[in-house]
């Protein structure tokens, strides 16, 4: 695990190479969720562009489930089934199999999902019909449209100017092909990741790779003020 330090608003940054369940255990570890889509969209604007936080992607809090029917629910930290069951999410992709979820944890989501984003925002679960589901999102309608708002919240408007001013005009979203979801007796879970600006900060909810050597997951800890001098000075590693 690294530590880092942005300056700008003293956020110390924790990041994690490895296998998704490695992330997590790690981050909780430092008594540390895993960030957000907004909240890596927030780090990345205080950082800037430059950092590697700006240039590396990370899968975040959220999750997509894909229902039989075809339709998707996009989960939040909380109702993300994939974090307290990263261990066996990450077992069923090393065995090249989805990590399906029980029918009553799939209806459960389901009974929370929101088409509306802002009230899916209360409810933590955003629903996503397969019609409505857009192949890429311009970054001036990044507070226009469903997913972007459900998914980095206040920081949608800001993070597209700051993606605007990197000559991003456009993030693509990539999610599992209908036809495959359909053909599963059950709803299955997959990790999301925001991918760095040389990759567009492409949005991807279809990543099978759990077990990969080269993922990477993040956490975030503000520090008082008072307290940041030491830590510019002196970021000690974490074991």
């Amino acid at each position: 695990m690294r530590r880092d330090v942005i300056p700008h608003k003293v956020s110390i940054l924790y990041t994690v190479d490895g296998s998704f369940d490695t992330g997590i255990t790690a981050l909780k570890g430092q008594k540390l969720e895993i960030y957000t889509a907004a909240e890596l969209a927030r780090l990345r604007i205080q950082a800037g562009p430059e950092h590697s936080v700006s240039t590396n992607w990370s899968w975040v809090g959220e999750g997509y489930v894909y229902m039989p029917n075809g339709d998707i629910l996009i989960a939040s930290r909380k109702y993300n089934p994939l974090i307290p069951n990263a261990r066996a999410a990450t077992k069923a992709h090393r065995e090249d199999k989805e990590f399906f979820l029980e029918d009553k944890v799939a209806a459960a989501l389901r009974d929370r999902a929101q088409k509306d984003p802002n009230e899916a925002a209360q409810s933590g679960v955003l629903l996503l019909r397969r019609k409505k589901v857009m192949a890429e999102y311009q970054t001036n309608c990044l507070a226009d449209e469903a997913v972007p708002v459900f998914l980095f919240g206040d920081q949608a408007r800001p993070y597209g100017a700051f993606l605007r001013a990197q000559g991003i005009s456009s993030i693509p979203h990539y999610i599992v092909e209908v036809g495959y979801a359909k053909k599963q007796e059950q709803a299955f879970g997959r990790a999301f990741a925001v991918d760095g600006l040389l990759g567009r900060s492409q949005l991807s909810g279809y990543y099978v790779d759990l077990h990969g050597v080269n993922g990477r997951i993040g956490g975030v800890r503000s520090v008082p003020a008072e307290r940041a001098a030491r830590y510019v000075r002196n970021v000690p590693p974490v074991r």
